[in-house]
């Protein structure tokens, strides 16, 4: 005769104690109610989906020929390409995630139940598709598969706007995240973020800037720039590099992985068409909002090698300066009259009447800028070090990374200048040229130009004035391309990882070998094992102090 089972349900916290009910003379079956901790995403910088008000897209990195139709041709104007994403003027409501694209959804992860209602739909599948796949695949080893519940969502925002405003909506996310399940009966008070680059510093504006810390068992941060990038400041001046080569940047690379290579180049050549060639595209966008400004380095930022004075160059009497002495807002970032400074005016997009070489009939772009560059410093200001309280780091070192901005400079004479084509037009007069004349601005991508005096106004005179021209060193810090090791590493936190992208194999600091790193996914699919480690030892940690409280 089968006897009757005698089934009781409990919380998995109850386990730490005497479970009621149980009876000696009949079978017992324990019934576990999960815990739901959900896991969130938070992408970095243009890995969001955005449309603007009236619902039309506006960016998409999975829609390559979108992106290079409106972003990377050669007649699209800067005008149009800032207009695109900025409207008019900034309006941190002017764009929004494009979360309800159901063609995209179905094709993209329509194998994932529900996946389209917790988020997904708003972030770069092309960028960080492997790394959902992988996380939401994941199985816990027992007891805490058994014990809780770990749905993926993904949080993205408008990367337009300041850092602080999305904080503000990711904290917003959290609270109706946990309210969702809360409401259909599900036991669930914390999540679990885990963010890339610029998410990082989203995700420190919710839990320190508004109050979302409670709610959070703990961050894990992938490479992020906690005190900025000098990164930030070459794109704005020279444009995003275009690729040449692969993590060593050899010949063996080429050997080793010629079909990795090949995408490498054609993926990162044609990001750079979309992202800005040059200086001037690049920062039609960037300096036309608060978001991008504020992965600019703030004043914590340091080199590898702890200097403060990130930017060096010498004068024409070869004297070394090294900036910034203090504030590199006031003396890099709001500088005009130098060639160092972050801004050309004239690279401003605008509707601007020139009333001479040297003078503009508005000065409305650089308020904007200076308006925008305010927001930054504003919200670098309030974050500063701050940081959950359960922090997991990571970072990547191998990659060359602009840890510090390197100018060299060359004396050529105008007959030389002449030569090379590098200015556009000569003007045949005493009358000393502007630095804000854009006929005057640019020798190539990388390079621009100051006179002999170092200080003083250019004059086009071919029989008595030289000039020195300026270029751009290429970055040879180490980093991941983007993040240099001392901001991905800056912060105080409970556990710090990094990753070695120099190698065939690359290792980690934990002793795990890694593979090979696919340098087209932007969130890198070389993250997963230190992932899985900061969430083991956010649970490790939740579980004790469960047990403590029974």
């Amino acid at each position: 005769m089968t006897q009757n089972v005698n089934e009781v349900h409990i919380k998995w916290h109850e386990l730490f104690k005497n479970i009621p009910g149980l009876k000696a003379k009949q079978p017992n079956k324990v019934v576990i109610e999960r815990e739901v901790i959900p896991i969130i995403f938070v992408p970095g910088i243009m890995g969001s989906r955005l449309k603007n008000s009236e619902g039309e897209k506006v960016w998409d990195p999975d829609a390559a020929l979108f992106m290079l139709g409106d972003y990377g041709m050669f007649f699209v104007t800067l005008e149009k390409r800032k207009g695109l994403v900025v409207g008019k003027k900034f309006n941190k409501n002017y764009l929004a995630v494009s979360n309800d694209d159901s063609d995209h959804n179905t094709k993209k992860f329509g194998k994932y139940k529900n996946a389209d209602k917790r988020g997904w739909g708003g972030i770069s599948w092309s960028s960080y598709g492997k790394f959902l796949e992988k996380l939401e695949e994941y199985t816990f080893s027992n007891p805490v598969q058994e014990c809780f519940e770990f749905p993926l969502h993904a949080c993205g925002y408008n990367w337009t706007a300041s850092n602080y405003d999305s904080g503000l909506e990711l904290k917003n996310y959290i609270d109706k995240t946990i309210e969702g399940y809360s409401s259909n009966g599900r036991m669930c008070e914390k999540v679990i973020l885990i963010t890339h680059s610029m998410g990082g510093l989203v995700a420190r504006s919710a839990t320190c800037l508004h109050g979302a810390e409670d709610k959070v068992l703990g961050a894990l941060h992938g490479v992020q720039p906690a005190t900025g990038s000098g990164a930030a400041y070459w794109r704005m001046k020279a444009g995003f590099e275009r690729p040449e080569g692969g993590p060593t940047n050899t010949l063996w690379d080429w050997l080793r992985h010629p079909v990795k290579m090949t995408g490498h180049k054609v993926a990162g050549t044609a990001a750079a068409w979309v992202l800005g060639t040059n200086g001037e595209e690049v920062t039609s966008l960037l300096a036309s909002m608060p978001g991008g400004l504020e992965l600019l380095p703030t004043k914590d930022f340091t080199d590898n090698d702890g200097n403060k004075q990130w930017l060096n160059f010498k004068d024409s009497q070869g004297t070394q300066h090294s900036l910034p002495k203090n504030d590199p807002y006031e003396e890099i970032y709001l500088a005009k009259g130098v060639f160092y400074r972050l801004v050309d005016p004239a690279w401003l997009p605008s509707v601007i009447v020139r009333k001479s070489a040297s003078e503009f009939s508005s000065n409305f772009p650089w308020k904007a800028y200076r308006k925008n560059l305010n927001i930054a410093k504003k919200f670098h200001n309030s974050l500063e070090k701050q940081v959950h309280s359960e922090t997991f780091q990571f970072f990547v070192k191998g990659r060359p990374s602009a840890d510090k901005i390197v100018y060299d400079h060359e004396k050529y004479t105008w007959g030389d200048i002449e030569s090379r084509g590098a200015f556009q037009t000569f003007v045949n007069s005493d009358r000393k040229i502007a630095k804000v004349d854009p006929q005057l601005q640019y020798v190539s991508d990388e390079e621009e130009y100051q006179d002999l005096k170092f200080y003083g106004d250019l004059k086009p005179n071919p029989d008595t004035q030289s000039v020195w021209l300026y270029s751009l060193k290429y970055p040879e810090g180490s980093g991941d391309g983007t993040v240099p090791i001392s901001s991905g590493a800056f912060l105080d936190v409970s556990v710090t990882g990094w990753e070695d992208d120099s190698d065939e194999e690359e290792t980690d600091a934990f002793g795990a070998s890694t593979g090979d790193c696919d340098s087209s996914d932007s969130a890198g699919t070389t993250i997963s094992i230190s992932v899985k480690i900061g969430l083991i030892s956010d649970m490790s940690q939740y579980i004790k102090q469960k047990q403590q409280k029974e």
